[in-house]
């Protein structure tokens, strides 16, 4: 199944989020300022948020790896982190 998002890799620039491409636009800005919220978040919270952000392609991939390389049996510990990242991609998805 073909990816619905921009590929990666993202990289955090600031408060961008960007990719290398001349064609794609960026991914977004965490700069509240933009938005009309200065003050909502300080620097290095605007700032740690691209980079989280930036991660999401990467995150997704390992997700889908863990949750396709974790077969049954499982005990309910493994059970529940199975459940929690099923989710997470299902949001990741846009299907949650």
């Amino acid at each position: 199944m073909r990816a619905k998002h921009t590929p990666g890799p993202w990289f955090a620039v600031g408060y961008q989020v960007e990719i290398e491409s001349e064609t794609v636009a960026d991914i977004c800005t965490t700069n509240a300022h933009l938005f009309g919220q200065p003050g909502l978040h300080n620097d290095a919270t605007a700032m740690a948020n691209a980079h989280l952000i930036a991660a999401a392609p990467e995150m997704l991939a390992a997700l889908e790896c863990i949750t396709d390389a974790l077969s049954p049996p499982r005990n309910a510990e493994e059970e529940a982190a199975i459940a929690a990242a099923l989710a997470a991609l299902a949001k990741a998805k846009g299907e949650a």
